[in-house]
């Protein structure tokens, strides 16, 4: 990946948001997630546990009514993991994973298409956060919508979304560094900001 990321406003926004929230390690706790202390988000928002044994893997917990409303259906119940192609699947598991056990971040722009035939084009933000006892972790994702990437698709996505692999990425640094270059999916890194 190249060196030069260029972050949209609202991206660095969020992250700042993840690291305002009180933890006494590197990741906070879902439990000391407060939504109503950044409504700005929300509707953007997606929290996903992560279990990376067994599906689902990526249990969405909450969608955002944006993306809900985009989507034309309720995301949340539903896994994360079956909206990727068959052949992108293992690959979003382990880098959720690695996200969790590392720990890190992950900036990246990915287009999503829909059963319209329409593709827009997504800015990916997502960071950490403890389960608590018995939990799994989570991960805390906002995902801003870039515009529009095209229509009339020739091949319409085989469910009521499908969302592509990532057209540019990289894992951001909350205090642990990033990842070895060995690990799933490393093309760059962000420092923490």
């Amino acid at each position: 990946m190249r060196g030069d990321v260029d972050r949209s406003q609202a991206s660095l926004d969020f992250e700042a948001m993840w690291r305002a929230i009180p933890k006494s390690g590197l990741v906070p706790f879902l439990r000391d997630f407060v939504p109503e202390k950044v409504p700005a988000f929300l509707s953007e928002m997606v929290i996903i546990e992560v279990n990376p044994e067994r599906p689902p893997y990526l249990r969405v917990r909450l969608a955002g009514t944006a993306l809900n409303e985009r989507a034309r259906f309720e995301m949340t119940g539903t896994d994360y993991a079956s909206y990727l192609p068959a052949e992108y699947r293992q690959g979003a598991i382990d880098s959720a994973d690695l996200m969790v056990n590392f720990p890190c971040g992950l900036w990246q722009l990915m287009p999503v298409h829909y059963d319209t035939g329409v593709s827009r084009l997504l800015e990916i933000t997502c960071f950490p956060l403890l389960g608590g006892a018995g939990r799994k972790p989570m991960l805390m994702t906002f995902g801003q919508d870039l515009g529009f990437l095209g229509g009339d698709m020739a091949q319409p996505p085989e469910g009521k979304l499908t969302v592509d692999t990532s057209m540019d990425y990289a894992y951001i640094d909350i205090g642990a560094g990033v990842p070895p270059k060995e690990a799933p999916g490393l093309t760059g890194e962000i420092s923490g900001h």
